[in-house]
């Protein structure tokens, strides 16, 4: 009997959270979240609770963001809750703002008295925190990976093909702007297979602190994805994903030019200018091409003439002199 009290009590005790999990299964775009119990928890219905609530609902119901990144903050120290949520680059704004409402619902019931948690869906991020966190790269050695399961047909021309576009994607990302630190574009690894890439910062982020945690994600790649197709890190302040087949949108962010294509493109080399053109052969009257022999035998003709008639003027005014006489 008091077995069977302990277990009852065990199963109402946890059943409640389990059900939250499976909830959070559900959508098809859910990837983990993190809870960070060693630092602080609230109660229900305290000034942190109510902060929080406040703060989340603000994000949810703000349809004038147009650009995928929510940052603020609610109340008043020591009970102040600080928040940021970041969609996906590529994202649309419905399915941004659809993310963002999700993920402020599902948050506080995965960790429901934590004052820090993080929530990491495919299109969005969601986190708060009972201390600043704008503008800050944090716990550089947070990471949760994944990967695919299937490997890549040519392993080393993949990895190498991988290693030189996460470096372009990274430059392109971290010299982004206050509104928008995200980088696409693929790259050919060989005949048979390309890679795609994405890698995005909280654009509250300097490039320094972009460039420095993109750095420290993709030098994870090879601990937990190492020789697969496709592969996410994710960490507090940016993440990456790559994949063998395009899973971004490129008519909402441009992707980078391949090298090949930058080959293609790049401008000719400027031409030798043409060499002085030969005088036209004689008889070719009716040449377009005027040359410095063809102007001196013009002026050369009209001296002649001028010449001539001087001779018939003068000759005619002897004669009639002559006459005159």
């Amino acid at each position: 009997m008091k077995f069977s009290l302990i277990r009852c009590a065990l199963v109402s005790l946890f059943l409640p959270h389990v059900l939250i999990l499976v909830n959070a299964h559900q959508h098809p775009d859910f990837i983990n979240h993190t809870c960070f119990n060693d630092r602080g928890t609230y109660t229900q219905k305290s000034a942190y609770h109510t902060n929080l609530n406040m703060l989340l609902s603000n994000f949810s119901s703000d349809t004038e963001n147009y650009f995928g990144f929510y940052n603020s903050y609610y109340g008043e120290s020591p009970n102040t809750v600080n928040g940021l949520a970041l969609c996906r680059g590529d994202t649309q704004l419905h399915a941004c703002q659809n993310c963002i409402k999700n993920a402020t619902t599902l948050l506080p019931k995965l960790c429901p008295n934590q004052k820090q948690a993080f929530l990491y869906y495919d299109l969005c991020i969601l986190r708060y925190s009972n201390v600043s966190i704008l503008g800050m790269y944090q716990n550089p050695e947070f990471s949760y990976a994944i990967h695919s399961p299937e490997k890549a047909k040519d392993a080393k021309k993949y990895r190498d093909a991988l290693d030189d576009l996460m470096t372009r994607l990274k430059s392109k990302a971290s010299s982004g702007d206050s509104l928008s630190k995200v980088a696409v574009g693929n790259v050919t690894a060989d005949e048979n297979e390309s890679v795609y890439g994405l890698v995005q910062c909280t654009p509250d982020l300097t490039q320094q602190d972009c460039d420095d945690c993109l750095v420290k994600a993709i030098s994870e790649i090879q601990g937990c994805c190492k020789d697969k197709i496709g592969g996410r890190v994710i960490k507090l302040s940016c993440n990456l994903r790559f994949d063998n087949v395009m899973f971004y949108d490129p008519a909402v962010v441009e992707p980078i030019q391949s090298p090949s294509a930058v080959l293609a493109t790049a401008p000719s080399p400027v031409a030798d200018p043409p060499k002085e053109v030969a005088d036209p052969p004689k008889g070719v009257a009716d040449s377009p091409i005027s040359s410095p022999s063809k102007g001196n035998s013009n002026r050369t003709s009209r001296i002649v003439v001028m010449m001539a008639v001087a001779i018939v003027a003068f000759t005619t005014l002897k004669e009639t002199t002559a006459i005159g006489l």
